[in-house]
C-alpha cells in the first residue's frame, strides 16, 4: 500500500463536534443575512447546515444560545477581515489610516448584518439581552484599544474627543450596514464611507494640533 493509499486517520469526537458547530454557525449567519433574525430558527439553520435538528439542538439548546454563539463568531470574523487589510501595511500610522477600508470590508460581510440583527433583537429578548452583555463589553474594550492605538501612533493626548471620534466611526458603520439592508447600491454607501474618511482625517489633524501628547520626560 502506497502512502497515498493509506487510510485517513479517523477524526476524534471533538474534531467532528467542532466541524458540526462550525457548519451550524456559518449556516446561522447565512440564514440571518437572508431571512433576518425573526426568520431564523434552529430548524432552518439545521436545514442549511445539512445536519438534523437534533444535532443542532445537541450543541445549542435554544435559539438564544445559538445567537450568542453566532455573535461571538461574528466578532472573530470581523477581526480576521480587519487583519487581512492591516497586515498589508507596516505597523503605525499607515496601518491605522486603512481603518475605513478595513471597516468597509467588514460591513460588506454577511456576519456584520447578522450581528446587527442580533443586537437589535436583544432589545426585546431578556435571555438574549443578558447574554449579549459580555459580548458588548468585548466590543467596548476593542474600541478602547483602538483609541489607545490611535493616540499612540499619532502622538495624541487621550481626550474625550478621540473617544468620540472612534465612537462616531462605529456608529456610522452601523448606519451604513443598516442602509445596505434596504438599498443594495454599494457605490452610494462607499461614497459615504469616503466622506467619513475625509472627516476623520480632518479631525485627526485638528487633534494633532490642539492635543499633542505631553512629553512627560521633558517636564521640569
Amino acid at each position: 500500500m502506497t502512502q497515498s493509499d493509506s487510510p485517513r486517520p479517523r477524526r476524534t469526537n471533538a474534531e467532528r463536534s467542532a466541524e458540526t458547530i462550525e457548519k451550524i454557525l456559518e449556516a446561522a449567519i447565512k440564514c440571518i443575512y437572508d431571512a433576518g433574525y425573526a426568520g431564523t430558527s434552529i430548524n432552518s439553520v439545521a436545514l442549511i447546515a445539512g445536519v438534523s435538528k437534533g444535532a443542532a439542538q445537541h450543541h445549542f439548546a435554544n435559539k438564544a444560545e445559538l445567537m450568542l454563539s453566532v455573535a461571538k463568531r461574528c466578532l472573530e470574523i470581523h477581526n480576521q477581515i480587519r487583519w487581512s487589510v492591516y497586515s498589508k501595511y507596516p505597523p503605525g500610522s499607515q496601518r491605522i489610516e486603512q481603518s475605513s477600508e478595513a471597516s468597509w470590508e467588514v460591513v460588506n460581510d454577511p456576519s456584520y448584518t447578522a450581528l446587527i440583527e442580533i443586537m437589535m433583537a436583544s432589545r426585546n429578548d431578556e435571555e438574549l439581552r443578558n447574554g449579549m452583555t459580555p459580548i458588548l463589553e468585548t466590543i467596548y474594550q476593542e474600541r478602547q484599544r483602538g483609541v489607545d492605538t490611535m493616540c499612540e501612533e499619532f502622538n495624541l493626548e487621550r481626550t474625550p474627543l478621540v473617544e468620540t471620534l472612534i465612537r462616531t466611526h462605529v456608529t456610522a458603520l452601523r448606519g451604513i450596514a443598516i442602509g445596505l439592508m434596504f438599498n443594495p447600491d454599494k457605490d452610494a454607501f462607499r461614497e459615504e464611507l469616503a466622506m467619513m474618511q475625509r472627516y476623520e482625517n480632518a479631525m485627526r489633524h485638528y487633534l494633532e494640533k490642539e492635543y499633542p501628547k505631553k512629553d512627560v520626560d521633558n517636564k521640569e
